[in-house]
């Protein structure tokens, strides 16, 4: 790709109970993402090694931890949480801070619910090197 300001594609997990609201769901759209860039790229003319460091540089998440701690309400406990975020972890160019109790779409200041963020971004910067 030419140029600094080539846009990425992120890809956010919507409010849980929602499709594709898990963080496996979203790695998985990720991943057919990246595999159908490569696909294009390479039928475009670029080498598959330049059309796979492309994908992985251009197509990622943006793992919003407000939507992801609202699975609360279906059962889910903060280890599930974690768990969900580690699964994401090395896909996620963004992360969108916002708190919740998990029962409702609220879009609280940052420490007045219950969402792990600094246990969620310990995990993400422990699988994502950037």
């Amino acid at each position: 790709m030419k140029g600094k300001n080539v846009p990425l594609l992120v890809i956010e997990n919507p409010p849980a109970g929602f499709a594709l609201s898990t963080g496996e769901d979203i790695k998985n759209m990720v991943e057919k993402s990246r595999e159908q860039f490569v696909k294009k790229a390479v039928e475009g003319g670029m080498s598959k090694d330049h059309a796979e460091e492309e994908a992985k540089k251009l197509i990622g998440a943006t793992w919003d931890v407000g939507h992801i701690n609202m699975l609360r309400k279906y059962g889910y406990e903060e280890k599930e949480l974690l768990k969900q975020t580690k699964e994401i972890s090395p896909f996620v160019k963004h992360v969108h801070l916002s708190d919740n109790f998990g029962m409702e779409h609220t879009e609280l200041p940052m420490g007045m619910g219950n969402v792990p963020t600094e246990k969620m971004l310990e995990l993400i910067k422990k699988y994502n090197e950037k």
